[in-house]
C-alpha cells in the first residue's frame, strides 16, 4: 500500500463530518471497501426522508446522520493526511423546481438525478455512493454512482442511472430536494 493511501473526506452543509481512512493493514483480506452513501426513502403517508451513511470494512458499525432537504453532502477522495478544507456548498438541487429527487453533481456539473415518481403509492428508495476499494497488491479502485427510486428489498441489485470511476480530488455533491410536491 502507498505511504499516503486514498481517503474519503465528507462534509455536510460545508462543515467537516467524517474522514474514512483504510486501516493500517488488510487483516488477511485482498481488499477493503470504504463507502459513503446518501440514501433517500419515500413511504406513503410519511413522505420523503434522507440520510448519509459511511462505512469501511472492519469498522464495528456504520456512521449515520439524517439529512435535511437541500443540505449538500460533499465527498472527495484524496491522499490520506492531505489537508482538505470543508467545501462551502450551495444548494443546487432545490433550484430545479421539479419533482422530489436525489441529485448528484460531479464538480459543478449535474452527474445524474433520480426523480421520485409523481404517483408514488409504494415505498421507494434511491441512493448514491462514493467508494474506494483499497487493494492489497494493486492500485485502489474508486467510483461514484446514483440509482433510480425503486422498491426496497426486491433481492436484486438496484439499477444505476449512472456509474463511473472517480478521479482523486474530484468533488461529488449529493443533495435531496423535496420538490414541488412538498414531501416534507
Amino acid at each position: 500500500m502507498n505511504a499516503a493511501p486514498l481517503a474519503l473526506y465528507v462534509s455536510i452543509g460545508g462543515e467537516p463530518w467524517l474522514t474514512l481512512d483504510p486501516p493500517e493493514g488488510f487483516q488477511g483480506r485482498d481488499w477493503i471497501l470504504g463507502v459513503v452513501a446518501v440514501q433517500a426513502f419515500y413511504a406513503p403517508g410519511q413522505g420523503l426522508t434522507a440520510r448519509v451513511r459511511a462505512h469501511r470494512t472492519g469498522m464495528p458499525e456504520a456512521r449515520e446522520r439524517p439529512l435535511s432537504f437541500g443540505e449538500p453532502v460533499d465527498v472527495e477522495i484524496r491522499e490520506g493526511g492531505a489537508a482538505v478544507a470543508a467545501r462551502r456548498s450551495r444548494s443546487r438541487a432545490v433550484a430545479h423546481g421539479g419533482p422530489a429527487c436525489l441529485a448528484a453533481y460531479l464538480g459543478p456539473s449535474l452527474f445524474a438525478r433520480s426523480e421520485l415518481p409523481d404517483a408514488a403509492g409504494t415505498a421507494l428508495r434511491a441512493f448514491g455512493h462514493v467508494f474506494v476499494r483499497w487493494r492489497r497488491d494493486a492500485p485502489p479502485e474508486t467510483g461514484v454512482d446514483l440509482t433510480a427510486f425503486a422498491p426496497p428489498g426486491s433481492g436484486e441489485m438496484f439499477g444505476r442511472l449512472r456509474s463511473e470511476t472517480l478521479a482523486s480530488g474530484a468533488p461529488v455533491t449529493y443533495q435531496v430536494d423535496a420538490g414541488l410536491q412538498g414531501w416534507e
